[in-house]
């Protein structure tokens, strides 16, 4: 039996992944979890019915985030990144040997 995830994004549009299984389900205070396996994508992280991002292409968020500002600001010498969850942004910061100091903090 096929186990598919459905992302909802209007009453007549939803993207759906083909999911091998759920590794994790459950409600904090603030939010709905969902981690699942997938051959397209590997893992992903699923808040309140969105992906917020898998393993295969978790580097575009990032890189986008970073990259962009830091093309219009190039003399950055310290960041602070809030929420920094994967520590993705913070990897793509490093790149930069201009930027003494990031900090991430985790509301």
């Amino acid at each position: 039996m096929e186990f598919w995830f459905s992302e909802m994004h209007t009453d007549n549009v939803k993207a759906s992944i083909r999911c091998e299984k759920q590794i994790y389900s459950g409600q904090s205070d603030f939010q709905r979890i969902d981690v699942f396996d997938s051959a397209e994508y590997g893992r992903f992280l699923v808040s309140n019915g969105s992906v917020i991002f898998s393993e295969k292409d978790e580097f575009i968020y990032d890189e986008m985030i970073v990259h962009v500002p830091m093309a219009v600001h190039p003399n950055v010498k310290s960041v602070l990144v809030i929420g920094g969850g994967d520590g993705g942004v913070a990897r793509e910061l490093s790149h930069y040997k201009e930027i003494e100091t990031i900090d991430v903090v985790e509301p």
